[in-house]
């Protein structure tokens, strides 16, 4: 249902549109005229110009009924609703695009803590698994060792040296 604001709204866009279409009609006749008064000026002899006497308008276009006024007026009244229709869809597309920032910021808000918490247990196993084969290593060494010296192989990792400190400077 359309309200009485918007009625008289459409109105005023008709009575504009009238007043339009009659400036242009009057501006048009005036061209027309102008450009007849030159042809007429610059006609040389010999030629000869064939005159028209059904001169009327053409018929105008029929109404598919859909409109509300039966002539113009429907037309500018369709431009402004589909003025007013871009309008809104321009709200929405700003209101969703707000919305779905919201959400990446959200995302990634959570996303970050998510990896700063990954990161962390991560570090503390890669730090962990570092460890793990310093002591295998270590322990492969000194079994090396141990299988040397049961053998009776001399060590060339072992250096023995001689206490050459004085009982002074032991702390």
């Amino acid at each position: 249902m359309i309200d009485n604001d918007t009625r008289r709204f459409i109105d005023e866009l008709g009575r504009e549109q009238d007043r339009m279409m009659l400036e242009h009609e009057r501006w048009t006749a005036a061209r027309e005229a102008e450009r007849e008064a030159l042809m007429q000026k610059s006609e040389p002899e010999g030629l000869l110009y064939r005159e028209h006497e059904n001169n009327e308008q053409a018929a105008a276009t029929e109404s598919s009924g859909l409109g509300l006024f039966g002539d113009d007026r429907d037309h500018l009244l369709a431009r402004a609703l589909g003025f007013a229709i871009s309008q809104l869809r321009q709200e929405r597309r700003a209101a969703i695009a707000a919305l779905q920032k919201q959400w990446q910021d959200d995302l990634d808000s959570r996303d970050g803590k998510i990896m700063h918490a990954l990161a962390r247990a991560a570090y503390a196993g890669e730090r962990a698994e570092q460890e793990a084969y310093e002591t295998v290593g270590r322990i492969t060494r000194l079994e090396l060792l141990v299988r040397k010296h049961l053998a009776g192989e001399p060590i060339a990792d072992i250096v023995e040296l001689t206490n050459s400190r004085r009982k002074s400077d032991a702390a």
